[in-house]
């Protein structure tokens, strides 16, 4: 595992929360983090407001790093991002030079490069099916976990290949935690 880790939601690692009503497995960009580009909304001294193609999750890019390219509103410039509000506002020290709501950037993950190598997996409510093989569950086959288990997957290669459904017609919720 690579030293240090981000805390989303108290938990730590990287988390996404699947509703599985259909067959799904983990988003590869949350197993392999990746850079996500956009253009600023709005900017401020200590923050920047980031494209509405990104997420609203509460603290989802806390300890990600903000880049912002050079262009007529500034020279680049690197900030950690210390808050993120579900109005897509990233809290970050100072700027040097405050960007404009036209400054194109770019979100690097602290764990870039590096792959997933344990998840846990939360079954917060009713009752999944998964199985480990990349073959699709079906309400009736598959090992089942049921609400309020939890399940520790360890392996790059379970982790890619791991695929949930509901069996509660649309209430399931998993959640899962990726360490790096």
């Amino acid at each position: 595992m690579a030293t240090g880790t981000i805390a989303f939601d108290g938990d730590a690692g990287l988390f996404e929360t699947l509703a599985p009503t259909t067959a799904t497995g983990i988003t590869a960009s949350w197993i392999k983090p990746v850079r996500l580009y956009g253009i600023a909304q709005d900017t401020a001294a200590t923050s920047i407001t980031l494209s509405t193609a990104h997420s609203a999750t509460l603290s989802i890019y806390v300890g990600w790093t903000v880049q912002t390219k050079n262009s007529a509103a500034g020279p680049e410039q690197s900030r950690t991002i210390t808050a993120y509000t579900t109005d897509r506002v990233a809290t970050v020290a100072t700027w040097g030079t405050t960007p404009t709501s036209t400054t194109p950037y770019v979100l690097i993950p602290p764990f870039e490069g590096l792959e997933a190598s344990e998840a846990l997996i939360d079954v917060e409510t009713y009752q999944v099916r998964f199985r480990l093989d990349g073959i699709a569950p079906t309400a009736t086959v598959g090992n089942i976990l049921p609400a309020g288990s939890s399940y520790i997957l360890k392996g790059t290669r379970d982790i890619k290949n791991i695929k949930f459904i509901d069996t509660a017609s649309g209430a399931s919720s998993v959640k899962v935690t990726l360490f790096f």
